[in-house]
């Protein structure tokens, strides 16, 4: 499930495209990551409407930091 979202790589499904391992940067937050997969789908009213795909594996850890993550 997750080998291949460190991958820098791209595919499109029809009018989705699902690009792997994206590189994330926020100046005004001071934010950077990488996200595992973001899906693209096509939309008429704009050229293409992203969103985020994150997989989780294991147990929940006791502190905030997936959510946090996730947030971000």
């Amino acid at each position: 499930m997750h080998e291949r979202v460190h991958e820098a790589s791209m595919e499109s499904r029809g009018d989705v495209r699902i690009d792997y391992g994206v590189a994330l940067r926020s100046l005004s937050l001071g934010l950077i990551g990488k996200a595992d997969v973001v899906e693209f789908h096509r939309q008429p009213d704009c050229p293409w409407l992203p969103f985020p795909v994150e997989y989780k594996r294991g147990k929940p850890k006791a502190d905030d930091c997936d959510r946090v993550q996730l947030c971000a």
